[in-house]
């Protein structure tokens, strides 16, 4: 009582379960696929290049079956194929089907979840862990240490530094041509090219400093100031 929506339900328990249904069904479906298709063709190669982040989209690239880039179509037409099987069961079984319905869609999620964590969640993490956390370990950095990061070192391990807590101080210059403060203690460069010397990145280094640890997984060199 007092719904303003009330005087639409005789309508709607007339056409309920009829082919009524088709129309605004084939509507939608079309209507998705055209905003996919002008997605695709508004972004072009970006969504495939500068766009794509798996951990970003992992339930479109698990329904095209295709963790390496982002197929628009693929991904939603598996997606309204899945709510067609889904409204179809409903309307064939009716609330007799609620419970099979319910469970298959438990089933599926559960596969969805599986095959995420698999392909996108582990891998993402185990890539992270090395920049963040495992960064911090490996690279044997002490917390009373004032360290200076590369400009053109790794921007996430940059990024994830800067949450990082340092007794000392952090910077953020290119030592080959910008000046090294007297307080730095650590500096961390990336690897030269393929076949270079660690030591190469820095040509022409001040005497005090040396490289002290060189990580080839994740590229990147730590040099220390000597103190004596």
């Amino acid at each position: 009582p007092g719904n303003v929506l009330a005087k639409y339900l005789p309508a709607l328990r007339k056409v309920n379960g009829s082919d009524s249904h088709a129309g605004p069904a084939a509507a939608a479906a079309g209507l998705t696929l055209l905003l996919a298709e002008s997605v695709i063709r508004s972004a072009g190669s970006l969504l495939t290049s500068q766009v794509f982040i798996a951990w970003g989209m992992p339930d479109a690239l698990f329904l095209a079956v295709d963790w390496g880039r982002l197929n628009m179509l693929r991904s939603t037409a598996a997606a309204l194929a899945v709510l067609g099987a889904a409204v179809l069961l409903r309307l064939a079984g009716g609330s007799r089907v609620l419970w099979a319905l319910g469970l298959s869609l438990t089933l599926f999620a559960g596969f969805a979840t599986a095959a995420v964590t698999e392909a996108v969640a582990r891998p993402h993490a185990q890539w992270r862990k090395g920049l963040a956390t495992g960064f911090t370990q490996s690279s044997g950095l002490r917390p009373d240490d004032s360290v200076v990061f590369a400009w053109d070192v790794d921007g996430n391990l940059r990024g994830a530094q800067a949450f990082e807590v340092y007794r000392g101080r952090v910077w953020y210059r290119d030592p080959r041509w910008q000046p090294v403060p007297a307080e730095a203690t650590a500096m961390v460069t990336p690897l030269p090219a393929e076949g270079g010397a660690p030591d190469a990145y820095w040509p022409g280094h001040p005497a005090e400093w040396y490289v002290e640890k060189v990580d080839r997984q994740q590229q990147f060199t730590v040099w220390r100031r000597r103190t004596t």
